[in-house]
């Protein structure tokens, strides 16, 4: 058994022995050593308790930390390593210690909070992710509802969707090698050109042949023809899409299939003739034989079913996870502050700084106990670790507010608007002189100072041109004028 349900055993044990039962009989019905319960009772730590003391941070701030790692990715930001222990960073200065966290933290802080651990993250596009909710899925589906298209046969709904694909491989997957080695060398093209592929399919479990967009060379300066990009909807698309056409063609399955299949066959093919720098006709020939695979027609009529839009089901959408926690991930995290617990009498009398956290607590714990030893009971025990709980929590909210200032901070810096100043040039001179910048520039800086003593606010500034746009902090942000602006306004003097 782990210690973690040691732990919850014996608190089960703790509740039915409240409740009556005996030490004995509570150990054995709930699998608990009799002397570990005991000491329980009698307010001895556990060794995580013990060892809290040397932790950089404190269980109630870990626990914190995790919560928060969970909160930001049930709203789509889960944190990456680097911005997870930066945040763990500021607690710990906040904490009056100002040390960096070890190389190992990391592995011992999942360790000691098996509810958080690393994952691989997947992209999706912020449309789709705020748009999984209840009320856009009953609005999408009312729509099926309507007389008008309710009388569409199955034959003549379509659905069509862009895959996009490297020319190359562009995939470290595993191999087999010598044991000795840390990882082998494979031969690649390094070609990472994206190609466009649209894939249209139709309820009935049939598609037409796609279009493949390759990306060109060079940009042609010319006019191109306005009927270039109907000639594949009026070509192909029309002329498969009658109603009656019989044709078993292919539709798209899983983007993640159709292009692991596709690398498969491309590095197979690669291989068999020794191609070390594939062609477009290898990429067309290993698209066609991934589309063969998996794009049938069984995988069109399962798309269908899964999305609930043929048959129409709209359960299997609401049952969605990711709609089902559109509620939690709207619903930000709450950090509750206890309310703090009265000092005893014997504090007053001992020489140490004011505690900012539960370590400068421990010090004042132990200096305590060293001059009254009658204090050293559970019940003190229990008190220091109150007031610990209560200096982390209010540690967590200035760390967190600081950080939401932060972001403000950044977000008013970037929406604030910049004056401006333009630089004469000398019309004798084929570039601006830097004197001529120096001076724009301070007077941008006297600006934003304010009128100083023995200068009239209204002074003008030589050979400079003010635009008032904004009363806040003045960047540099100087506009050049040509030549000929700066003969005009040389004449107009």
């Amino acid at each position: 058994m782990t210690e973690i349900s040691t732990e919850k055993r014996a608190e089960h044990a703790i509740l039915d022995i409240n409740s009556g039962k005996s030490i004995r009989a509570a150990s054995k019905d709930h699998d608990v050593n009799r002397t570990y319960l005991t000491r329980r009772i009698l307010g001895i730590p556990t060794r995580a308790e013990a060892n809290e003391k040397f932790q950089a941070l404190s269980q109630v701030q870990e626990a914190h930390l995790a919560s928060w790692a969970v909160t930001q990715a049930s709203l789509g930001y889960a944190p990456p390593l680097h911005r997870f222990k930066g945040y763990a960073q500021r607690i710990l200065a906040y904490n009056s210690h100002h040390q960096k966290l070890g190389k190992k933290w990391y592995t011992r802080f999942l360790n000691r909070n098996p509810s958080v651990k690393t994952l691989r993250s997947h992209l999706i596009d912020y449309r789709r992710y705020n748009g999984a909710c209840a009320e856009n899925i009953n609005i999408f589906f009312d729509r099926f509802n309507r007389p008008e298209i309710k009388t569409i046969p199955r034959c003549h709904i379509y659905n069509a969707d862009e895959v996009g694909l490297q020319e190359g491989v562009g995939d470290n997957g595993m191999v087999v090698g010598d044991a000795y080695r840390k990882f082998c060398i494979r031969k690649d093209s390094n070609n990472r050109r994206w190609t466009s592929i649209l894939e249209c399919i139709s309820g009935d479990g049939k598609a037409i042949p796609p279009l493949v967009i390759f990306a060109g060379k060079s940009v042609q300066q010319q006019w191109f023809p306005n009927r270039n990009h109907k000639k594949w909807r009026e070509g192909i698309s029309m002329s498969l899409t009658t109603a009656g056409r019989t044709m078993r063609l292919r539709l798209s399955g899983l983007k993640r299939h159709l292009k692991r299949a596709y690398r498969r066959e491309l590095t197979l093919r690669n291989y068999l003739y020794h191609n070390d720098e594939p062609t477009k006709q290898d990429f067309l020939e290993s698209y066609w034989c991934a589309r063969k695979e998996y794009l049938i027609e069984k995988h069109i009529e399962l798309g269908w079913k899964v999305t609930g839009i043929w048959p129409r089901d709209r359960s299997k959408a609401l049952n969605n996870r990711w709609v089902r926690d559109a509620d939690r991930r709207t619903s930000s995290m709450s950090i509750s502050t206890p309310s703090a617990p009265d000092l005893i009498e014997q504090m007053a009398g001992i020489g140490v700084p004011t505690p900012k956290s539960s370590r400068d607590l421990v010090i004042l714990e132990r200096e305590l106990f060293s001059v009254e030893s009658a204090l050293k009971t559970p019940t003190a025990r229990l008190l220091f670790r109150k007031l610990a709980k209560a200096l982390d929590q209010r540690v967590l909210e200035i760390s967190s507010a600081e950080y939401q200032v932060e972001v403000l901070q950044a977000q008013l810096e970037k929406a604030r608007p910049s004056k401006r100043r333009n630089v004469v040039p000398d019309p004798n001179q084929a570039f601006v002189d830097i004197v001529a910048v120096g001076k724009v520039q301070e007077g941008l800086r006297m600006e934003a100072e304010g009128p100083r003593l023995g200068t009239g606010a209204n002074e003008p500034i030589e050979s400079v041109e003010a635009e008032s746009n904004s009363e806040e902090s003045v960047e540099d942000c100087i506009e050049v004028l040509g030549s000929q602006s700066g003969t005009n306004s040389s004449e107009d003097e």
